[in-house]
């Protein structure tokens, strides 16, 4: 696994479903509010925009950023996304 936090395991070992963005590894309470105030309350949105970036990591860093994410986060979130993916569509 990429990561160890407990976060980035329950996000990568469950199915995506109606997960919030906060469940999002890197996500926490600010960031995840920056993100709800601009519409993206699920965690398939960010996956999303994941995806149309096609799984670019400095481009997704640059979404990210937009927010207000740090490296870490950014970090975070990424390879939990692409940890995801990999285990269930690729």
């Amino acid at each position: 696994m990429s990561g160890s936090s407990r976060q980035h395991i329950d996000f990568v070992n469950s199915p995506m479903k109606q997960k919030r963005v906060s469940q999002l590894p890197g996500i926490g309470f600010v960031l995840g509010g920056k993100l709800i105030d601009a519409g993206i309350t699920r965690a398939y949105h960010v996956f999303g925009k994941f995806l149309v970036l096609d799984k670019d990591r400095i481009a997704f860093y640059e979404w990210l950023r937009g927010f207000g994410a740090d490296d870490g986060q950014c970090t975070a979130c990424f390879n939990a996304l692409d940890e995801w993916c990999k285990r269930y569509l690729d």
